[in-house]
């Protein structure tokens, strides 16, 4: 699939809501207020980068969008930073043929992530091996907002493991990017069929 810049920021706003007005949304969660927490994934360097050979074009449309959405967002906020070796039985480095750590694997610049946790991971999920869910359930958290990259590789895998952990899922549509418009949307329809609701920010921000 080729790599594209699909997210332009002047157009951002009339792209998430073109994207979401075409999505089965007859499902809502109940009961979203007060307890929500917000994850943003994967928003290093490995991805962020343009110097990264795995650079995503439209990530700087999503950094800005996150960054305007955590200056808002009044509840906890969780942070993850994917990162593996070679070795073990993880399989991530087998099919990607390679490995993410070092300075490619940490959190981007312009991330501030004072006071906050931020999450190692080594699998899509940001529940495998990371604590998350004794985390958020420690802190009664009902409903996880998820932001960050990649859509349709760690954000979906989060919340369809959220949907399975009794936590309900809300995917960001204006939050979250990947490597073309295809394989995002493609991620935002079988999560808002299956697995949770897909929101904008500003539709979120409504609801807390």
């Amino acid at each position: 699939m080729k790599v594209e810049d699909y997210y332009p920021l002047e157009s951002s706003e009339r792209k998430a809501s073109e994207w979401v007005k075409g999505l089965d949304r007859k499902r809502r969660w109940k009961g979203v207020t007060g307890k929500c927490a917000l994850l943003v994934i994967d928003m290093q360097n490995f991805f962020l980068d343009p110097g990264s050979h795995a650079f995503i074009p439209s990530s700087s449309t999503v950094l800005v969008k996150v960054q305007q959405l955590l200056k808002r967002f009044p509840g906890p906020v969780i942070f993850t930073r994917h990162e593996n070796d070679a070795g073990g039985k993880n399989l991530m480095s087998v099919w990607w043929r390679g490995v993410v750590n070092g300075d490619m694997s940490r959190l981007h610049p312009d991330i501030d992530t004072r006071g906050m946790p931020v999450l190692r991971k080594e699998h899509y999920s940001a529940f495998r091996g990371t604590g998350l869910e004794e985390m958020l359930s420690g802190m009664g958290i009902e409903t996880v907002a998820v932001s960050g990259v990649m859509t349709d590789l760690c954000c979906e895998s989060t919340v369809r493991d959220a949907f399975m952990r009794g936590f309900k899922p809300i995917l960001l549509a204006d939050c979250t990017g990947t490597i073309s418009e295809e394989a995002h949307l493609a991620s935002l329809k079988v999560i808002s069929r299956a697995f949770g609701e897909v929101l904008t920010s500003e539709e979120l921000m409504l609801r807390l």
